[in-house]
């Protein structure tokens, strides 16, 4: 089962027509909520969980020429307070020996290795998993995380980091 939390519903309405036009509907639970309230009220732990952090999009302005024209330096300071505050959340709901994923559509490490990095010392019961068994070798950084380059490889811009919860 796929539990799909997003504080917009206009992006689960989309999960959701997606899902049945794909008929895995029937395998896919839409939770409108913002993620921090939903966590901290939440009693069930899952063996897997990804956030999709909202970030700045600098991995995909060939596709969203207007991110170009409309940031800010406070709004990076913004996402990445909010961005802390999801993946914490977020790891309130990783049962013990489970996954964290931790992904954005960024190229900018303040929002991936730093957001990892921060999270790390906050939440030491977590470690860096290293991807290079799910994905091409050429995806993988020398700290274990995927990320695609726009330049190298011909793609959006990402990054991931797996993560995994103690015992």
């Amino acid at each position: 089962m796929v539990y799909a939390i997003d504080i917009n519903k206009g992006r689960l309405r989309i999960l959701t027509e997606t899902a049945k036009s794909h008929q895995v509907n029937s395998f896919i639970t839409t939770i409108e909520a913002d993620l921090r309230l939903f966590a901290d009220s939440n009693v069930v732990h899952y063996d897997k969980v990804l956030l999709d952090a909202p970030c700045s999009g600098l991995g995909v302005l060939s596709k969203r020429a207007d991110l170009r024209w409309n940031r800010r330096l406070e709004d990076l300071d913004q996402l990445k307070n909010l961005q802390d505050e999801l993946f914490d959340a977020a790891s309130l709901l990783v049962k013990p020996g489970g996954v964290l994923i931790y992904s954005t559509c960024s190229i900018d490490p303040e929002e991936n290795e730093e957001r990892v990095d921060a999270f790390l010392l906050r939440h030491p019961e977590f470690c860096i998993d290293p991807a290079d068994r799910f994905v091409p070798s050429d995806f993988i950084t020398k700290r274990g995380f995927y990320s695609s380059d726009p330049v190298k490889h011909s793609l959006d811009g990402a990054f991931a980091a797996r993560l995994v919860r103690a015992l």
